[in-house]
């Protein structure tokens, strides 16, 4: 394993790059996925009042 991203050869090492794409993709899903929620709610809101 290369240390950091780049492996001894200069290219780009697929392991640490997937690790990497994880460590950041997951995070930015589970924020993504809990804006989508809150702004479906905030949106719905007013729809909900107008159904009680």
């Amino acid at each position: 394993m290369g240390s950091g991203i780049r492996s001894p050869n200069g290219k780009l090492d697929p392991d640490m790059y997937q690790s990497a794409l994880l460590m950041t993709g997951i995070p930015a899903l589970i924020a993504l996925i809990g804006w989508l929620w809150a702004s479906i709610g905030y949106l719905l809101a007013p729809v909900r009042e107008s159904a009680v």
